[in-house]
């Protein structure tokens, strides 16, 4: 699957984008882990988008919104500055608290109607997935 996206992008499918906040963890990564995902990174055109101060502004209403754990702040972070660079979509390997349709709550984020709340919005017929 992430050979596929990134496939879509080098042709120009499809737009990526790579925020501060994963060239961060990068940087945290193992030597040799690092440099292997940073050679894969050069090879995809991404655009660099930053946290700055809109972004700060929605990860205090998503916090507020308490619909994960405290400590799951940087997925949180990868939300807002993804939302606020008009993302289509946020890709992950490893959100535990976002992109878990099995949690108990979720966050989805509309910008013509706002920041919406539903701690049931995966249900399929009334039955939770």
């Amino acid at each position: 699957m992430t050979c596929l996206l990134l496939d879509s992008i080098i042709k120009g499918k499809n737009t990526g984008m790579i925020s501060n906040v994963v060239l961060e963890e990068i940087q945290r990564a193992p030597a040799d882990l690092k440099e292997k995902i940073l050679e894969e990174v050069r090879k995809v055109p991404l655009e660099i988008i930053s946290e700055d101060e809109a972004s700060a502004d929605l990860l205090e209403i998503y916090e507020k919104g308490s619909f994960i754990r405290r400590t799951a702040r940087l997925d949180l972070r990868h939300l807002a500055v993804s939302v606020i660079n008009g993302a289509d979509a946020v890709v992950s390997w490893n959100f535990r608290d976002i992109v878990n349709v099995r949690k108990e709550g979720c966050a989805l984020h509309k910008p013509e109607a706002g920041i919406l709340f539903d701690r049931n919005c995966f249900t399929r017929g009334g039955d939770r997935i």
